[in-house]
């Protein structure tokens, strides 16, 4: 799957019976008790036979502390019910930081998202790496598929190195097993690809963010990072 985030992008060349989409629908900005959407701006061209999942990002104001009231998470949640419903989307996925405080509302909202989004949708999240090496706060979240993101990690990315050079587990919660990777992170796809470890790509779903616009080349510079090509 190629992350599609907000920018003009041309992906008809992808293979569609092997590659994916995951494009940014819309974003969400919690703010007081307030919800502020903005759609995807930015042109997206892809082949009518593409696998979509739509994107939702939410995000929560740093000058407006939200209230995380149910009136708010009712607006994300008909948001998703919406994007949900758009041409071509096969599945939705939820992009969020939660702090400490947030936890429990997000695990309430992926509980009430799965409850009301088409049975036949997957209901994918995005997940910090620290969630997944060893912080345990999803256990039991209703989410379908959880994608730990082993880049733009910040003050987590030594330790996080750290855990996977140990060769211990990267949790996936008894969910659909998902990974998603980045151009970005030269040190953490180097020690994926490494032999001792490539058993972490197995059985998962990969999913590749890049800042830049995607050609074939660009993507398939990064599998041949990882060992997948």
């Amino acid at each position: 799957m190629l992350w599609a985030w907000e920018a003009p992008g041309d992906l008809r060349w992808i293979n569609s019976q092997q590659i994916g989409v995951a494009f940014l629908a819309e974003t969400l900005t919690l703010y007081d008790d307030k919800v502020w959407a903005k759609p995807r701006l930015q042109p997206l061209k892809v082949n009518s036979d593409t696998f979509l999942t739509a994107v939702i990002r939410i995000e929560s104001s740093k000058s407006d502390k939200p209230t995380l009231d149910s009136a708010q998470m009712d607006r994300i949640l008909a948001t998703v019910i919406k994007v949900s419903k758009l041409p071509g989307v096969r599945d939705v996925q939820i992009d969020f930081d939660a702090k400490l405080s947030e936890r429990d509302f997000y695990k309430r909202l992926l509980t009430k998202l799965r409850e009301n989004i088409p049975a036949d949708k997957t209901l994918s999240m995005t997940a910090l790496a620290s969630w997944c090496t060893g912080d345990r706060w999803l256990t039991g979240t209703s989410a379908d598929e959880i994608v730990p993101m082993f880049f733009s990690m910040g003050a987590d990315s030594k330790q996080v190195a750290h855990y996977l050079r140990a060769g211990k587990k990267v949790e996936s919660f008894s969910k659909e097993k998902a990974i998603g990777l980045a151009d970005s992170s030269s040190e953490i796809t180097e020690l994926i690809s490494e032999n001792d470890r490539r058993a972490l790509l197995d059985g998962r779903r990969l999913y590749l963010f890049s800042a830049r616009t995607w050609t074939k080349d660009h993507m398939e510079q990064l599998l041949r990072k990882v060992g997948m090509i």
